[in-house]
């Protein structure tokens, strides 16, 4: 088996082999339905599969005992909708929207001048290009290529994401950035102007809670962008408060750690008590106004870098801030023990998995 396929124990009592488990998707996850009901199937922990030549799962059974075979749907679905009416973060249907390409703005033309000198605009039938280092700034250039969507253009949906069964909209970060994808974070209290003010977000949340979707925002508390006011305080002057909040030394290439090798995003000391005040942890803090101002939980990106300690930290903050919230972590690792210090994760390895029946 590949690394990717990892295998857990399943909640509804149903074993596959990846053939059978694609037969089913195939069979049973369609269109029409996929509002209604969906289905997990999974294989379990300690258990052989048979392997054909190429080394993925044969055709058949999985080596379990025939007692333990069995076809149906998951058992586990009736436990969740009973115990999604009492609590949202159950069960719910999520869907993620990049605000820049989930629709068309209405005059992109008179918007341009919010993007940056060094970007590029599109067109919206324009299809994205790979990208090449632009090494004045530290950005790859498809990363500073934009099409405009909005929080208006978002909204014009709505039908739309009603129609899908939406029952939370997660938004990837929307807060001041030099990026597109926006996980370079500039400014953690401001709306990105790119998709408007605050007030046109207090429209979004209006506008969904009023549909009874929940919102979900993406946060970026272990890294951020060098043109951060906090990075460029600690760069320039070594006995700032700042300075502790992130990790200088010769020996990193830039002379502060930066995440992935990406020179535009700096890491963040999270072992440091006022970062963690700043950022979650007290009623003015990052994480506490945009509770405030109306999301109803938020997304960890690269969650499994952090550490379970601090996650749990972060965790029990955001519910002090708001007694129901989500804390969903952005996981590339097993996901079961993650699950003690979040309330869900967001499996990106299940993602290749699935990615890989589609092919």
């Amino acid at each position: 088996m590949s690394s990717w396929e990892k295998r857990i124990d399943p909640v509804d009592g149903v074993a596959y082999t990846w053939d059978e488990m694609f037969s089913e998707y195939i069979k049973k996850f369609t269109r029409k339905k996929i509002t209604k009901y969906w289905e997990e199937v999974c294989l379990p922990e300690k258990r052989k599969v048979p392997k054909g030549k190429s080394g993925a799962a044969a055709t058949g059974k999985a080596n379990l005992p025939k007692e333990q075979v069995q076809k149906g749907p998951a058992k586990a679905l009736v436990q969740i909708m009973a115990r999604r009416e009492k609590d949202w973060r159950i069960g719910p249907i999520v869907y993620q929207v990049f605000v820049d390409r989930f629709a068309p703005p209405a005059d992109f033309e008179q918007k341009k001048a919010l993007y940056p000198e060094v970007g590029t605009t599109h067109k919206w039938d324009e299809l994205p290009q790979g990208g090449h280092l632009v090494a004045e700034v530290g950005y790859y250039s498809n990363e500073l290529a934009f099409w405009g969507g909005d929080f208006a253009s978002m909204l014009s949906k709505m039908d739309h994401l009603k129609e899908l069964g939406v029952d939370v909209l997660y938004l990837q970060p929307i807060t001041e950035c030099t990026s597109n994808h926006k996980y370079d974070t500039k400014d953690y209290m401001k709306v990105d102007a790119q998709y408007g003010t605050l007030d046109d977000f207090k429209k979004v949340v209006d506008t969904l809670h009023g549909a009874s979707i929940k919102l979900v925002l993406d946060v970026v508390f272990n890294h951020c962008g060098k043109s951060s006011p906090l990075v460029q305080e600690a760069l320039a002057d070594k006995d700032s408060p700042k300075r502790n909040w992130f990790f200088f030394g010769d020996q990193y290439k830039q002379g502060f750690k930066t995440w992935g090798g990406a020179p535009s995003l700096v890491e963040l000391a999270l072992e440091n008590k006022d970062l963690q005040n700043y950022l979650w942890n007290s009623k003015d803090s990052v994480l506490a106004t945009w509770l405030g101002r109306g999301a109803d939980g938020c997304r960890l990106d690269v969650a499994s870098e952090i550490g379970l300690d601090i996650l749990a930290k972060l965790k029990r903050a955001a519910h002090r801030h708001k007694k129901d919230s989500l804390v969903i972590g952005e996981v590339w690792a097993y996901p079961p023990q993650w699950t003690q210090a979040m309330d869900a994760v967001l499996s990106l390895h299940l993602g290749v998995v699935i990615y890989g029946l589609a092919e």
